[in-house]
């Protein structure tokens, strides 16, 4: 799959529901203490976050969040279905995550990854994403320039 290929909308309130599991699983879900409502009010109006859903037909089948920072730097968090894995979604999520970042002038973009989430420490190996040392608080840190 290409991103040419992914169909990606903005994020919407309604769906907080479907990938309110996926994050709990990434162990990155909705802050103790705020609202779903709160959260995802947020990240449809915040200016310095940039989240798109895919979708393959009516059904969600991924989303990337990207926070940019007053540094030229984002944080990527990258989300796709349990039962759509190992099938080229998340590149193609992760190449038009990369595609917003350039086009907001971003000169690097970072990932926090459980170390225990042994799946996406590979993925993100994989896809040209560099380790960053030491890890922090049991999380690996990775980098990527853009562009």
């Amino acid at each position: 799959m290409s991103p040419a290929d992914l169909n990606l909308r903005p994020f919407e309130l309604e769906d907080l529901q479907l990938v309110d599991p996926w994050l709990q699983q990434a162990g990155i879900g909705v802050p103790r203490g705020t609202s779903h409502k709160v959260w995802g009010d947020r990240v449809r109006s915040d200016p310095r976050i940039v989240c798109r859903v895919a979708t393959r037909g009516a059904a969600v089948s991924g989303l990337f969040r990207l926070d940019v920072a007053p540094d030229r730097m984002g944080e990527l968090t990258v989300l796709v279905a349990p039962g759509l894995r190992s099938r080229g979604l998340g590149r193609a999520i992760v190449e038009a995550a990369m595609a917003e970042a350039a086009c907001r002038g971003l000169r690097h973009v970072v990932a926090l990854v459980r170390a225990e989430n042994t799946g996406a420490v590979r993925f993100f190996s994989k896809i040209g994403f560099i380790e960053s040392e030491p890890r922090v608080r049991d999380h690996v840190h990775f980098h990527h320039p853009v562009g």
